[in-house]
This record gives C-alpha cells, sequence and structure tokens, in this order.
C-alpha cells in the first residue's frame, strides 16, 4: 500500500491512528505532516516514523513533531519540550525550577531569621523574602535571600551588629572586657530608654535623657550587652511598632520601650534575674540559651 498521495499528503494505513485535532499539553495537532514539510526538516527514512503539524497555545507558527514524543509510547522518546514549543517548554522549565527553589528555602533559618515565604524579585532578579524574627516582634523584615544565605541578615533589626555582636565578642577579647554600664533612662513622658555605655553623662547629654532611672554597678561589656539583649527580647511588647517623629533620628530607638506597657519593677527584676544567671553560667551560655548564634 503506498504511504503518500500524488499531492505529497500522507495516507493513513491501518496502524496509523489519526491524532488530529487532539492536545497533547500545550499542543495541538493540526493534522499529519507531509512529505515535503518533513524533508524540509532534514529527516531521512520518514517511512519508519510518523510526525504530526502542531500548534503551541502561545500561537506560535505550526511546527512538525514526533508522533511517539505526543503520546509517549515510546518513554524513551517522551520528553517535556514535546509537549509545548521550545519557547514554552524553556519558559514552564525556569518557572519549575523556580518554584522548586522557592518551596526549597521556605522555613530556612539564618540568626534569628526564619524565611516565611517568597516576596518577589528585584529588576536585577534578585530574589526578596519575607521573614520572621525569633525576637517574637510582629514585624516580617524582607530582605535579599542572596545576603540572608551570605548570613548577613540575621534579624529584624533588635540585634545591633558591628562592635556589640556576639561574633565580635567572641573574636575581641579586650573590648569585650571592657568596663561598661547597663542604665533605663527616662527619655521623655512616653519612653523609656535601655542601654549600655562606658560613659554614662556623654551618653545622656548626647541623646536628651532627663535622668537615669536605674545604674547598676558596671560588668563588662560582653555582660551587660548579653542581659540587654535578653531584656529587650522579653520586653518586645513594650517596643513601638512606629517611631515618633521626634525620635526618629535618635540612637538606639528601638530599645525605646512604653511606660505604660511595663512598668519600670519589671526591668529591675528582669536585670537581676540575669545577673545570677550570668554569674553561673557566663555570658557566652547565658546568651545562647536564649538566642542561636
Amino acid at each position: 500500500m503506498k504511504e503518500f498521495t500524488n499531492s505529497g499528503q500522507f495516507k493513513y494505513g491501518q496502524n496509523v491512528k489519526d491524532l488530529t485535532g487532539k492536545k497533547y499539553g500545550k499542543l495541538t495537532v493540526l493534522r499529519r505532516a507531509t512529505q515535503s514539510e518533513i524533508s524540509a526538516r532534514g529527516v531521512k527514512n520518514t517511512r519508519q516514523n510518523v510526525y504530526w503539524l502542531v500548534q503551541c497555545a502561545c500561537g506560535i507558527e505550526p511546527f512538525i513533531v514526533l508522533g511517539f514524543a505526543l503520546t509517549g509510547k515510546d518513554k524513551r522518546r517522551k520528553t517535556q519540550s514535546a509537549l509545548a514549543c521550545k519557547k514554552c517548554a524553556r519558559r514552564d522549565a525556569a518557572i519549575r525550577e523556580k518554584k522548586e527553589f522557592i518551596d526549597s528555602i521556605i522555613g530556612q533559618q539564618s540568626g534569628r531569621l526564619t524565611i516565611l515565604r517568597y516576596w518577589g524579585t528585584k529588576k536585577d532578579r534578585r530574589t526578596k523574602i519575607l521573614c520572621s524574627c525569633s525576637c517574637d516582634d510582629i514585624k516580617t523584615p524582607i530582605y535579599l535571600y542572596s545576603s540572608f544565605k551570605a548570613g548577613k541578615a540575621i534579624s529584624c533589626g533588635c540585634v545591633v551588629g558591628g562592635d556589640d555582636s556576639y561574633k565580635f565578642f567572641k573574636e575581641n577579647e579586650d573590648w569585650a572586657n571592657r568596663k561598661c554600664y547597663y542604665y533605663i533612662a527616662d527619655k521623655d513622658d512616653e519612653f523609656y530608654k535601655l542601654g549600655i555605655s562606658e560613659k554614662k553623662s556623654t551618653r545622656a547629654r548626647d541623646e536628651g535623657y532627663r535622668k537615669y532611672l536605674f545604674e547598676p554597678d558596671p560588668l563588662t561589656r560582653c555582660e551587660v550587652w548579653t542581659i540587654e539583649q535578653l531584656i529587650l527580647n522579653d520586653s518586645v511588647r513594650a517596643k513601638p511598632r512606629v517611631i515618633p517623629e521626634r525620635l526618629e533620628k535618635m540612637e538606639g530607638k528601638w530599645e525605646l520601650r512604653y511606660k505604660d506597657t511595663l512598668n519600670l519593677n519589671f526591668y529591675r527584676e528582669k536585670y537581676y534575674e540575669y545577673l545570677e544567671k550570668l554569674q553561673s553560667l557566663g555570658w557566652e551560655e547565658l546568651y545562647l540559651t536564649r538566642f542561636d548564634y
């Protein structure tokens, strides 16, 4: 039986199922490809294979594909790209890879941060992420995943970086062991200000404190910093969600605490509670009982 007509169209043999009008993925079969269409593709031995003219849902110009690639009867020839044009296949593959990447990073941790969800992409294609912080603040900071992965983003801002940080104290013993004071200052009628300083009088003048309300004996800088971090974490519910404009430029503004949320005795009792633990555990172990770095 001849396989082609005089016009170049295939005749359908008994073993060739007509796929015209059927849909496979994004492809719709228009008809069986002609001999001239197959030859133009440079394919040899066309009588051993069946090719079909298909249209992709994206509207690109119709093209031909091997029948096995559509029906999947030969699994060795069944590929994802066969169910769409090359452009759509590449885009779909990129979407799948992106989804797999996003699914894989949810729940990852860096310092006090845990990734909650994907938050879009910048113009330069860098990934943004929405995080939660273990300080229990209601803020959900947004960071670049590259910063998160590199360990540069470790908190919502509740951890002070630079010279006063766990890592810096570990690497700079002389700085960690300098004499320093913990204090609670009367900032104004609305706020207390918690902090540490080696020169309390200079800090009070520069920051405009009305007076100090609590000034325990000095300890080492790493010790008072540890106690400060624990108390700041305990008092996060008294932390202002929005800093008043009048205080926006002050140093350490996130150490402000509303007076009407927690009274002064709360902070005093917490200080002595952690001081007692500090004497038995040491600053580093005490810090690591609450934070994981």
